[in-house]
């Protein structure tokens, strides 16, 4: 160590210790220069956390939130989750902002946003539970007329994000409404597909299929083979389906409408299913509501307002009796309307010629079918007391904001599911410095990472995150430190 390094230590001690000073002030600015420039092989282990101490006594510092001004680094803000979203370009509280102001203001769909407002799972868990609620009372009793075929409300939603978030919560609160009523079978659990089609016996093969843990229902198992096409066919509610062994003697299913409500994390989603569930175009059938954080934090949280919850129920039996085709019209005349949906289908159609993932593409091929599904259930759930057979031109366009707001986060969704095993790994070095909040320390990543990598392999690891932009690594005297960029 060279005399001068060591004669500027002593300086720097001097003049810091027993000393007090705020962050704001200009000195602060000249000691995190100071810190910046010394190269960390320059000073011994002692002298660093000497520094440190030093450092986070006069300024009333952590150790985190010295390196946090050091290195630029924002705080987590109060992140319980430890991960800092906002630094990622994800803030769960504008995300929550963003849904709420495209909810109707009035109505059912209103009603219910508020009535779930102390639970914890995200408002676009909630919110899509709901209208998988409305479209499974509803069934096949309302429709829109499309020329050759027929829409109905009937609705597939898929809840994915990381464990602990709640997805199967905020499902269980609008599932366990309409087993309170019932007045549509909720089938549940494991399922094989004779199993499936035995419930579903009757005038009206109608219901909800609702799998809280979607890699325990559609799994693997020799058993279970064909469920996943099942379904697929019964979401497109045929007015009569009849599979081999039913046609030798066996009554076929009549007038079919399925909704379809599951919970999974990315993960399991990928590796816990068949590879048919991404073929045979299920996931595009399905609404995918993807997000990795909540903005709420409720460590007791209180039950819903029971007269709301009362209202809730009052009006989805409502739903029930209603009857009837609808037409694609609204306030300013069924022309203009019509005008407004042929208008966007056109432009959606040209918009969504290149796709950045396949999965992407076959979604948007169907998106007309959620557009219409979500208007026909928006304009119930808002206007159930005037005129629920003419979707009018706000429930449509708030259809197709609403769709607009989900599939932002549908292309980073299919990055993280199909990833190479380069990929893979990276994902999971990443995953590990957003949990430390961001930023970690080097010999603490080998530690957290043992299990998976030898040390060698994180290094190679993190030389690939380095020149794709997605780190940067900083080895000064605060340490060997890895930061997010």
């Amino acid at each position: 160590m060279s005399r001068t390094v060591l004669e500027q230590l002593a300086q720097f001690r001097q003049a810091m210790e027993g000393k007090r000073f705020d962050k704001d002030s200009t000195l602060f600015l000249g000691v995190t220069g100071f810190l910046k420039s010394l190269h960390s092989g320059a000073v011994p282990m002692e002298e660093r956390e000497n520094l440190k101490t030093i450092v986070c006594t006069t300024f009333g510092l952590t150790p985190d939130e010295l390196i946090e001004e050091v290195y630029g680094i924002q705080s987590n803000n109060g992140d319980q989750t430890g991960v800092n979203f906002k630094r990622s370009g994800y803030d769960p509280e504008v995300v929550e902002r963003e849904l709420d102001s495209l909810i109707p203001p009035t109505g059912f769909f209103r009603d219910y946003v508020e009535y779930t407002s102390r639970a914890e799972a995200p408002l676009a868990y909630h919110f899509f539970s709901s209208v998988v609620g409305v479209a499974a009372v509803c069934n096949r009793r309302i429709w829109v007329e499309m020329g050759y075929f027929n829409f109905y409300p009937a609705t597939g939603v898929i809840i994915l994000g990381p464990s602990g978030l709640r997805k199967t919560s905020a499902a269980d609160i609008i599932v366990k409404m309409l087993q309170e009523l019932q007045i549509t079978p909720i089938y549940s659990e494991k399922l094989t597909p004779e199993a499936l089609i035995d419930s579903m016996k009757g005038e009206n093969a109608t219901g909800l299929i609702y799998a809280p843990e979607m890699a325990v229902f559609l799994n693997k198992q020799k058993y279970n083979e064909g469920l996943v096409q099942l379904i697929t066919r019964f979401m497109d509610c045929p007015d009569e389906w009849a599979s081999g062994t039913i046609m030798r003697g066996k009554t076929p299913l009549r007038n079919i409408a399925i909704s379809v409500l599951m919970c999974s994390t990315p993960d399991w989603f990928v590796t816990n299913i068949p590879e048919d569930t991404f073929g045979g175009g299920f996931v595009a059938r399905n609404l995918l509501v993807v997000q990795e954080s909540s903005s709420r934090c409720e460590p007791i949280p209180r039950p819903g307002d029971p007269t709301i919850k009362e209202r809730l129920m009052m009006q989805l039996s409502w739903f029930h009796t209603f009857m009837g085709a609808c037409k694609i019209g609204g306030h300013t005349g069924i022309q203009g309307c019509r005008c407004k949906f042929c208008l966007w289908y056109r432009k959606h159609t040209i918009d969504s010629q290149h796709p950045e993932h396949e999965l992407l593409g076959t979604y948007y091929q169907r998106k007309q079918g959620h557009v219409v599904r979500l208007a026909m259930c928006l304009h119930i759930g808002t206007h159930y007391e005037y005129d629920i057979h003419t979707i009018c031109e706000e429930c449509f366009e708030r259809a197709v904001k609403i769709l607009d707001w989900n599939e932002k986060f549908l292309p980073n969704l299919f990055r993280q599911l199909f990833k190479s095993q380069a990929g893979q790994d990276a994902e999971l070095i990443l995953r590990a410095i957003r949990a430390a909040g961001g930023t970690i320390g080097h010999s603490n990543l080998i530690r957290k990472m043992q299990y998976k990598f030898a040390a060698t392999q994180v290094r190679s690891i993190i030389s690939s995150l380095k020149e794709s932009n997605q780190l940067r690594e900083e080895n000064g005297v605060l340490g060997h430190l890895y930061i997010l960029e």
